[in-house]
């Protein structure tokens, strides 16, 4: 037969005290009091990073000049390093290319004997002194010209007095070493 639901068997019952009864007790604890807050210290605290912001520190000219002079030194001594080596990595593809596998070294055969109108030298050996000649031109013409250097001098020196004090002696030091040594790790690394 079927009970009436409102009716609860006695092992249910049961179940639902001990359901009811709860078996952690949870204490929170009372969090502390915010502290006062001193609007005043925050206003005036902003106040002096607002001046600080907006005072700019002023360099003397030396001082920028020979940081501009450090900063297009690296860029020239960068760029004509990483032009040099892919100049010379491209030279060797192309005399390989034109003369085969000796290519290489009869170029400085050529190069090391000397020559007059009166020398017959055939198709291959003039190719490969062509080509060697082309690079060779466009090694020496790597660098930053003064024109060059001077246009970018302005433009530098402002940006170089605006971030300043944003760069510290440590940094420059370092840009000074790179510029130096760079060129003689990357002349290492093309041999």
């Amino acid at each position: 037969m079927l009970k009436d639901i409102t009716e609860y068997d006695a092992s249910v019952e049961q179940v639902l005290q001990e359901a009811a009864i709860p078996t952690q007790t949870q204490v929170t604890p009372e969090a502390p009091p915010p502290p006062p807050k001193e609007e005043v210290i925050e206003v005036e605290a902003e106040e002096e990073k607002e001046t600080k912001k907006y005072q700019p520190q002023q360099y003397d000219e030396a001082t920028i000049n020979a940081t501009t002079d450090i900063v297009i030194g690296l860029l020239d001594g960068t760029q004509s390093t990483v032009f040099r080596i892919l100049a010379e990595r491209k030279k060797n593809k192309k005399l390989l290319a034109t003369g085969g596998n000796g290519a290489i070294a009869r170029l400085q055969q050529l190069k090391a004997a000397e020559h007059n109108k009166e020398t017959l030298l055939e198709d291959t050996d003039l190719k490969l002194l062509d080509i060697d000649a082309t690079v060779e031109d466009f090694l020496n013409n790597l660098s930053f010209d003064d024109n060059t250097k001077d246009m970018m001098r302005e433009p530098l020196k402002i940006l170089v007095a605006k971030n300043m004090g944003k760069m510290p002696p440590e940094f420059m030091l370092f840009l000074a070493l790179a510029t130096g040594i760079g060129k003689n790790i990357a002349g290492y690394y093309s041999l």
